[in-house]
């Protein structure tokens, strides 16, 4: 039987929901981490940004760290010059890798990372340099605008994958895609910590 008070209920639960912000901030990272602790503050962000790298000097994170900065300028806007890989004190994030990772990626690696954003600046550090990628792709989803302005909230996070094999796979040769397609799928998948491709 019809009940007309029971579509009113169900709107206002759904209202509810929508109007109350349970996980406003967790619902842009993912995959969710592992741990999140928000804190009081946000760290600006202007065309003054710079990366410093310290510890091992790994390929992957020089490119990474290049990679976040240009899709940075290009989301927000900001003209952010091209990275400045140095190791000034006063950078606004900091990344320290412990160590070169093989050249060959394995489902064995440590793909850890621990992110700190504050009022003063950022740092991000992991094991090895699969690690820091996954903290850059956390970093530029915490990007977020207020007005005009551009910033991350300060946060505390320690992540690391559930599963060591997290794949996607692309059947071209009955679905034939343009390398654009598949290279937008690679970016895709970077962005949402996959690290197998099928």
């Amino acid at each position: 039987m019809f009940n007309p008070a029971r579509p009113s209920l169900i709107a206002a639960l759904i209202l509810a929901a929508i109007a109350t912000p349970v996980c406003a901030q967790t619902a842009q990272l993912l995959p969710v981490p592992s741990e999140t602790v928000w804190k009081s503050g946000r760290l600006a962000l202007s065309s003054q940004f710079h990366i410093s790298l310290r510890g091992a000097r790994d390929a992957r994170v020089s490119a990474a760290a290049r990679r976040l900065l240009l899709t940075s300028a290009h989301e927000t806007g900001l003209p952010i010059s091209p990275v400045v890989l140095d190791a000034k004190s006063n950078a606004a994030l900091i990344i320290q890798c412990d160590k070169i990772g093989p050249a060959t990626q394995t489902a064995q690696d440590d793909e850890s990372y621990t992110l700190d954003v504050t009022k003063r600046g950022a740092a991000l550090s992991a094991p090895g340099p699969l690690g820091v990628m996954h903290g850059l792709e956390t970093f530029r989803q915490l990007i977020a605008r207020d007005g005009s302005r551009f910033y991350l909230p300060a946060v505390h996070i320690y992540d690391a994958p559930r599963f060591p094999w997290r794949g996607l796979m692309i059947d071209v040769s009955r679905h034939w895609m343009p390398v654009s397609a598949i290279e937008r799928n690679l970016d895709q998948m970077a962005q949402f910590k996959l690290n197998v491709f099928h």
